[in-house]
């Protein structure tokens, strides 16, 4: 498989189940590709912000996709106000997923998850030092920018939700594509159906996926602690550690590890040396348990 998969959507509308079963399927098929969640899509909206003209525009979006590679698939929001770029970079060799979610269930999610990370929506959040800007209807001349601060949150939202599918749809008339929409990922024919566009040769017998569904009250946590949360169970598929828990264990110890190696640099939670020599001495001990009960 010789194309990049370039699966663009809204944002809370499954996109990390979506990366999760692609790796999944790429497993399957013996692929040695790589599904990315979110790659560049934060220079990619703050690029489309600041850029003076579309020159400029242009010219940054081929310097972040450079490093981007034919056989993996990249996944998430952010790619919407770039997609046509992307696609003559990548022209005969881009194959599109096009991920949709009921308007009125995303719009909810999409609220929560401004409230819960408002640093990340700078042009809908009332944040005062935004680390994401996200696109908005005066970047395409739609309305003036004071125009666009007198919306209320439910207008810019619908705004957006409308503008990223109209720009996702227009660009896969152009190029191979595949609708998607958010409430059939779990279905069994979804992953399929998916394998076999990546690759007419390609099958899919595989679990479902079903991550980022957790619970948690955010609202209690501080900012710092939200953000970890957010980062860990965007990724954990309850369906998978459902049917096998031997899932969960690996997932965890990932995490320590990535702990571990980040260390300097917050990814996750931070693990130090001596927790790590603990943590070795539980592994051991439990690997012990486990013979013994092999062997009775």
């Amino acid at each position: 498989m010789d194309n990049l998969i370039l699966c663009v959507g809204t944002g809370r509308d499954g996109t990390n189940s979506l990366a999760l079963l692609i790796q999944n399927i790429f497993t399957e098929n013996h692929h040695n590709g790589t599904a990315i969640h979110e790659l560049h899509h934060k220079e990619i909206y703050n690029a489309f912000h600041t850029s003076i003209d579309q020159e400029s525009f242009t010219k940054a979006i081929e310097r972040f996709i450079s490093t981007w590679r034919l056989g993996d698939a990249i996944i998430g929001n952010g790619y919407a106000p770039a997609i046509d770029i992307i696609a003559d970079v990548f022209k005969g060799h881009i194959k599109l997923v096009h991920l949709i979610r009921e308007k009125n269930v995303w719009m909810e999610s999409f609220k929560k998850n401004i409230e819960t990370y408002p640093h990340s929506h700078g042009n809908y959040a009332a944040c005062e030092d935004p680390q994401i800007f996200r696109m908005a209807a005066f970047h395409f001349g739609e309305c003036t920018k004071q125009e666009w601060e007198v919306w209320n949150l439910n207008q810019k939202l619908s705004w957006y939700y409308d503008k990223t599918h109209t720009l996702v749809t227009a660009i896969g008339k152009s190029v191979p594509c595949l609708e998607i929409r958010t409430e059939e990922l779990s279905k069994p024919e979804t992953g399929r159906k998916l394998a076999a566009f990546i690759d007419k040769s390609w099958t899919y017998a595989g679990l479902p996926v079903r991550a980022n569904v957790s619970m948690l009250d955010y609202a209690q946590f501080s900012a710092e602690d939200q953000k970890v949360l957010g980062r860990v169970y965007s990724t954990f598929d309850y369906l998978q550690a459902a049917h096998n828990p031997i899932y969960g264990e690996r997932f965890f110890a990932n995490l320590v590890k990535e702990g571990f190696l980040s260390r300097d640099s917050y990814e996750h939670s931070t693990v130090s040396a001596e927790q790590i020599r603990e943590y070795v001495s539980v592994l051991r001990k439990r690997a012990e348990e486990f013979e013994q009960m092999i062997k009775a």
